[in-house]
């Protein structure tokens, strides 16, 4: 199943613009305080943000954005 395809599943009204493509394509989880688009396959999530793209490649995890803690 490609990612646009979920887009599917929600109506209109229940979709957010992404703050990174501007598509009405992401769903918002207020409970985990997270975005997914549908359209880009941005995710944001209070540690950092990341991508769909970013997360199927080999040594992914390692390149998330998370914000560094010790500041």
């Amino acid at each position: 199943m490609e990612l646009r395809e979920l887009q599917d599943w929600f109506t209109p009204d229940e979709l957010d613009p992404c703050p990174r493509c501007r598509q009405a394509a992401a769903i918002a989880m207020a409970d985990a305080e997270a975005l997914l688009c549908f359209h880009c396959g941005y995710i944001r999530w209070p540690g950092g943000e990341t991508s769909v793209r970013q997360l199927q490649r080999p040594g992914a995890a390692s390149e998330t954005s998370v914000p560094d803690s010790r500041r």
